[in-house]
């Protein structure tokens, strides 16, 4: 199972990588972020703490990182991996900011509904609200 939103920001992919970077900020940017906070560097093998507005507080492990670029964590739920990627791409608009979730393993479909459905609400808001925050720190 699998969700994604997508925007362009006008300004640089170095600026929206360094809020991706700012973790215990992510709060500012998404309204489904309670709190979160990483455990070192934001590289690969890193591993960091969420708490959502709504739900139980979940780790996750950064994956993937390449510079201005992407980004991609991973959780485990009991016998489902949650997978969120985020991808900057430049267009001749601004950069694309691509986020997608996903859902792996046996119990991924009721993952999906349970918690995938409000993910998928809060997608588009969050990547709204990184766009405004962006572009007024230009």
């Amino acid at each position: 199972m699998q969700f994604q939103s997508k925007i362009i920001i006008n300004t640089s992919a170095s600026n929206i990588f360094k809020q991706y970077q700012d973790v215990e900020n992510w709060h500012t940017w998404d309204s489904d972020v309670q709190r979160a906070s990483l455990d070192g560097a934001f590289i690969v093998g890193t591993r960091g703490i969420l708490q959502p507005t709504h739900g139980p507080q979940s780790s996750f492990t950064l994956t993937e990182v390449t510079l201005n670029q992407s980004f991609t964590t991973e959780s485990m739920l009991p016998l489902c991996k949650l997978v969120f990627e985020h991808k900057l791409e430049a267009t001749v608009n601004g950069i694309q900011v691509i986020h997608t979730i996903h859902f792996n393993g046996l119990l991924s479909p009721i993952f999906g509904n349970l918690i995938g459905k409000n993910i998928k609400k809060g997608l588009p808001i969050a990547l709204q609200s990184l766009k405004n925050q962006c572009e007024n720190h230009i």
